[in-house]
This record gives structure tokens, sequence and C-alpha cells, in this order.
């Protein structure tokens, strides 16, 4: 059995930290949990990233929401919760809370997790890395459906571990009924079911199971099987075209073999507290699976926990490589999650109890050491935050910076026209509202949406710029197809997250221009690439007839500046170019 049974007296004396002390650290990881996940919830407003699923969400209707999201590469249930959730508040910090909430039930939610595999220390150090985990702060105050999806997972086999244990079929219900939730919140999530199944199954096999609970299990996995391929056949017009561009960021094999190589860490990287632990962790977990009695009693009981860990790990080692994950838009691979961090939780808690014994005089001085160890995650946790959540991480820009640029924006007339990334047309505006309208109908590279008393011009394929070739096809089609014909003023924007062949013409000393900066530029700066970057938007105004001829024109004597120097995949070309 994986789950954890006391054995001798010992042991179970060694467990019995107080409810008191168990409780009062679950309350100080909960309290120092939701501050790292309140910090500037309301200071920053959404990224592109963000904007979308609010605008997808803020369908008038749950068809209308069901629509929305089939614009986008992920199932839509995470969408359906936010619609009814925004309409008890819209406030910035209320919409994200929603992702909060979940963050710190998952906290709860790996205590009991820890508390099942290996007792209590395993259960305190597992709600700990959950609390300071670097992926699931960030996951819990950004308006994303990972850490929804996060939770349905990790609920999911939280069941699981129940029903290997007891074999109750309203555990197997449970496990079945979140699996549906996890693959209907994110595609990625039938990874993990695949592994847990595969994994049980020949558990069952190897303990000669009657044939009455192979079924049951080969039927509850089935049915999670048969709604995430629905979906993802629900979602075939969206993902097919998603795959052509993918293709741009396929590296060398030899980069991707190294990046195979160092997957396992990178994966880690981003769910443990702090880059220095998931280097000492990784290689304690091997130790502790090859070698467990020489290191620790107890060692055996984790062992199939590890095995799991590895089995998903080698699954996420050959996606990667063979490069099927981009198309389900993965991030960072947290279907892992559930099946990684318990782990380290069941190892350094089982080794913190089992070296304790035979260095503490008494028992309640286990406390001592749970302290220093939870002290310790914090503090490694602490050492890497000015680093990995610099500027709020994966917030977007300052709301006061992000109402200036609204405010300049509305000020722009029926003669000027907004040229932006998808991503950033999305930010500024609902695009989905128009998706599937005349406005898309037979384009290409280029389409229009309307924004105040002006237009957005952007491309409607792909949802960055990855090439001054994507830049120019679009620029092409728009003119080819009369959408400047109205038009006096070109108004580009960038964000500060997009690297972005603009780039290339925000610095060209022989295109005529105006640069608008939020923050504003400093008078007589030097603008080269780096200065630009530091604003959270730039707009570059160029009258459209100096653009179509200096830029435009084959012979434009700044059409060399764009020399793909800022390309996001260098020399990519668009198959409509």
């Amino acid at each position: 059995m994986m789950a954890h049974t006391d054995t001798n007296d010992n042991s179970e004396r060694t467990a019995e930290m107080s409810n008191l002390f168990q409780w009062a650290w679950l309350a100080a990881l909960l309290i120092i949990a939701a501050a790292l996940r309140i910090h500037n919830t309301d200071s920053f407003s959404y990224n592109a990233d963000e904007a979308m699923h609010i605008h997808m969400a803020e369908g008038s209707s749950i068809s209308q929401v069901w629509q929305f999201s089939q614009y986008e590469a992920h199932p839509p249930l995470g969408n359906l919760l936010r619609h009814y959730w925004m309409e008890i508040s819209s406030e910035v910090w209320f919409v994200r809370s929603q992702s909060m909430l979940f963050g710190l039930a998952l906290i709860l939610l790996y205590y009991r997790i820890g508390l099942l595999i290996a007792g209590r220390p395993a259960a305190i150090v597992c709600a700990t890395l959950v609390a300071f985990s670097h992926g699931a702060i960030i996951q819990s105050y950004v308006v994303r459906n990972y850490i929804a999806f996060l939770f349905f997972l990790s609920l999911g086999f939280y069941a699981y571990l129940h029903w290997r244990n007891n074999r109750r079929p309203a555990m197997l219900l449970a496990y079945m009924a979140c699996g549906w939730l996890a693959v209907l919140t994110h595609f990625s999530g039938i990874f993990c079911i695949l592994c847990i199944g595969v994994f049980e199954t020949i558990h069952l096999y190897r303990q000669k199971a009657p044939v009455r609970c192979h079924l049951q299990w080969a039927l509850a996995n089935l049915s999670i099987l048969l709604v995430a391929v629905a979906i993802y056949h629900a979602w075939q017009p969206i993902l097919v075209p998603l795959k052509s561009y993918f293709v741009g960021f396929l590296e060398p094999l030899p980069q991707m073999v190294k990046n195979t190589l160092v997957y396992p860490y990178s994966t880690g990287d981003y769910m443990f507290p702090s880059h220095l632990f998931t280097s000492l962790l990784l290689p304690a977990m091997a130790a502790y699976a090859l070698l467990p009695r020489l290191i620790l009693r107890k060692g055996t009981s984790v062992r199939p926990l590890i095995a799991l860990a590895a089995l998903a790990l080698l699954v996420g080692m050959a996606l990667y490589f063979t490069q099927i994950y981009p198309p389900l838009g993965t991030r960072r691979n947290f279907w892992i999650f559930p099946l990684l961090v318990p782990v380290a939780g069941a190892v350094l808690g089982d080794a913190l109890e089992h070296i304790c014994i035979r260095l503490l005089p008494t028992m309640t001085a286990l406390r001592l050491p749970v302290i220093a160890l939870i002290a310790l995650i914090a503090g490694l946790a602490s050492y890497d935050a000015a680093d990995r959540f610099h500027d709020g991480s994966e917030y977007a820009m300052p709301r006061k910076q992000s109402d200036t640029l609204g405010r300049y924006l509305e000020t722009l007339g029926p003669k000027d026209l907004i040229i932006t990334e998808k991503d950033d047309g999305i930010m500024l505006t609902n695009l989905y509202r128009v998706m599937g309208t005349d406005a898309f109908t037979g384009a290409h590279m280029s389409a229009l949406a309307a924004y105040g008393n002006t237009h957005i011009l952007f491309n409607p394929y792909y949802p960055r710029n990855y090439s001054r070739n994507v830049l120019l096809a679009t620029l092409e089609e728009a003119q080819t197809g009369h959408m400047f014909d109205e038009v006096q003023r070109l108004v580009f924007l960038r964000m500060a997250w997009s690297r972005s062949p603009l780039n290339d013409l925000m610095t060209c000393d022989t295109l005529t221009k105006q640069l608008v900066g939020f923050p504003p530029f400093e008078p007589n700066h030097p603008m080269d690439s780096d200065y630009i970057y530091t604003r959270s938007a730039a707009l570059m105004i160029v009258p459209k007839e100096r653009f179509l001829s200096e830029v435009m024109a084959q012979d434009g004597k700044a059409r060399t500046c764009l020399d793909g120097k800022h390309d996001m995949v260098p020399g990519f070309m668009p198959p409509h170019y």
C-alpha cells in the first residue's frame, strides 16, 4: 500500500505532534501564503492572457462563453466558472481572488495528501512546499485557469490514494469526477491520468487483484479519456492552426536533446520554492528510491510514489522531445505537480521523522526540526523571491500606467489606426465578440476590430509578430485590402512583454516618427531597444503616407531597419506570405 501506516510504537509516538502545533503551523502557512498571493493584486492591470480569459468569461450567456472559449487553446470549464464569479463583482482584486482561493485550498489539500502518504511531518512539509511553490504562488494571483486545474487534478489524486487503500467505490467515483473536471479545464490533465492509470494497472496485475477491480479501474479511466477526446475533438478548429505556428519554435536537435535531459530540473524548478531546493531535492529523491534500506527504514513505503513521479517525468520528457505538448499550451508541465510535490514532502517528512528518532531525547522535540525545515524552505523561497517575482512576475503593467495608456488611446479618432499584436489587441478589447463575423471572413494575416473612435489592426492567425515577415505580411494584406484608405496616422503599440520586430522600427533613425512611452521617455535619452523595454508600453505614431513610402515601399529608406534583430523566431515565414 502507498498510504502511511505506523508499524511500531516508536514511530507512532514520533508522529504524534500535538493537534495544537499542527493547526498552528497550518494557520501560519495560510496567513503567509495569502499575503504572498494578495500582494499587488490590485496594483497591476491585466496582462494579455488574463484579459483573454476575462473577455471569454464576459459572454452574456453560457452558450456565448462556450463560443468565445472555442477561439482559444484550452477547454471551457475555467471560463464558465469565472463567468459566474464575475457576476458578483468585476473589480480587479475580486476577479483575481478566485485563483487565490483555489491556491489556499490547495495547501490544505496537500496537507491531507501528505498525511495519507507518510504521516504528520510529511503533511506539514507538503503543505509548506505548496505554500511557497514558485508556480503555485504565481498562478494563485493571476486570472488564469491553471490553479483551478491543479486543484481538480490534485483532488483526483487524493481520491485515487484513498481508493488504492480501501477500494471504496465512492473514492473511485470521486477520482473519476475530478478527472472530468481537470480535463475540462486543461487538456494536459489527461497525461497525469494516463500515468496514474498505467501505474495502478500494473500494480493491480502484480497484486493479482480481482477481475471486478480491474474492470472498475479501467472503466473509470476510460470515461475520463473519452471526455478528454470529445472536448479535444470539439476544439480542433483552433488547435489545428495553432500547430502550424508552433512549428516556428522547433529547436535544433542538439538543443532539444539538451533541454530534454534537463527537463526534470526545469519542471521541478517551477514547482518547488527555489533553485537551490530543486537542485538538492531531485538527487535526494533518486537516492531515497534506490537505497532506502541504507538511508531510512520507511523508504519502501514511499518508493511507489517515487516510481509514479519518475514515470510522469519520463512521459514529460517524451512529450517535450516529440513536441506534442506545445499545441496543448502546457504551462511548464503543471500536470506533474500532483505526482512530484507529494514525493518531495514524503521524502523530507520521512527523513525528518526517522533521523530525529535517533537524535532527539523526547518525541515532542520533533517540533524543533519541523520548525527548522519549514524556516529553511521559506528562507530559500525568500532568497529567490527578488529575482523570481520581480515586478509582479506574470503581472502586466502598473494600473496607473495602464489607465494613462487607456486615456491616451481614447483620444484617437477615426483617422487613426492602432496596429498591434493579437494578444495585445485582446488586452485592449474583447476581440472574441467579433470572431467569426464579417471582420474575420477570409482574413489571412489582417483583421480589424472596433476600439473607441478608431480601430485595431492585428493578425488573427498569430498571437505575436514572431518575425518581420509576419509584420510585413500583416501590413501588406491590410494595404491591398484597403484597410488604410481612410487613415491618416498609424499608431503602433508594443507592450513590454513582447519581443517584437516593432523594436526594429522604433529604434530606426531613418524613419520619421513620434514615440510615446508609458511611463514617459526621458527627454534626449538615447532610444535603443533596452531603453524601450524599460517602459510598460510604447507607441510609435507615423503619418500613413510617410510609413508607406519609407517602410512599405521596396526601396523605402527605412525598410532596411527591419533586419530581424528583434524577431521572436528569426526567419520565421508565415504560410500565407
